[in-house]
């Protein structure tokens, strides 16, 4: 007795393209996910900051006459340094009271500041006067929001990774 038999099934072949296919969008999300966390970080960062510099003006306006440049103690500026080395483990920052010139109230420094944090921060409309520059160094001024994105980027990536080569973000 002859039987032919007809098999049903995939072949290995087969089964490897469609592994294949999952590993690659795999991938994507895993990729878009990160992507997603590190802009939910910023944006975490940003907001801690913001209630930092209330802080700030709320200190401002109960100190009679801060003396010149005195650290600034905040209890948001701690979860905002922990935030901050969340999206580079070396990040730190200070804040202190600018009496130095009369038309700065405080500045932050950082030291090894990410970038794109770095770039949401100059890019942000803080509805206020804001000066950035290299510490010690000469302040360039924005008010309101920044629009030239390529050399906001070009002046945070110098900031990253140079240890000493700390940044100024100063608020009235």
């Amino acid at each position: 007795m002859n039987r032919k038999t007809t098999q049903s099934g995939r072949s290995m072949i087969e089964m490897l393209g469609v592994l294949a296919i999952i590993g690659v969008l795999s991938v994507g999300g895993l990729a878009g996910y990160n992507t997603a966390m590190r802009k939910i970080q910023i944006t975490k960062a940003l907001n801690e900051m913001q209630l930092v510099i209330q802080d700030c003006l709320q200190q401002h306006l109960t100190l009679k006459k801060p003396s010149k440049n005195q650290l600034i103690s905040s209890v948001n500026l701690q979860y905002f340094k922990e935030t901050l080395s969340a999206l580079n483990s070396k990040a730190n920052v200070s804040l202190y009271y600018y009496t130095a010139t009369p038309s700065y109230d405080f500045y932050f420094i950082f030291d090894y500041l990410p970038v794109d944090f770095c770039v949401s921060m100059l890019s942000t409309n803080w509805e206020m006067k804001v000066a950035y520059g290299p510490s010690g160094g000469s302040d360039t001024e924005w008010e309101g929001t920044a629009s030239d994105q390529k050399t906001i980027r070009k002046l945070c990536e110098r900031y990253e990774n140079a240890g000493g080569n700390l940044f100024r973000f100063a608020i009235h």
